[in-house]
């Protein structure tokens, strides 16, 4: 007994069997406009921003599986 493939390439569903890749080659911002590093923050400022977000959040941010229990706590009954 012989099974048929259901999958086939993505450009055959598309109906463009000779799509073409995006282009690799970019240009990055040169001299004073490029930073590969994020920002840097005093730590004056780095605290002052710590303690906003604590007023914002007294508790504490919530991790995902707290906000997933949070959302799943209602049971469902047939």
């Amino acid at each position: 007994m012989e099974t048929e493939s259901y999958t086939k390439p993505l450009s055959a569903s598309s109906g463009n069997d000779k799509a073409e890749h995006p282009s690799m080659d970019f240009t990055l911002p040169e001299g004073e406009k490029f930073r590969s590093l994020p920002p840097q923050i005093s730590l004056s400022e780095f605290i002052r921003r710590n303690r906003q977000l604590r007023a914002w959040f007294p508790k504490g941010i919530r991790t995902a599986s707290e906000r997933w229990e949070a959302k799943t706590m209602v049971e469902f009954r047939l």
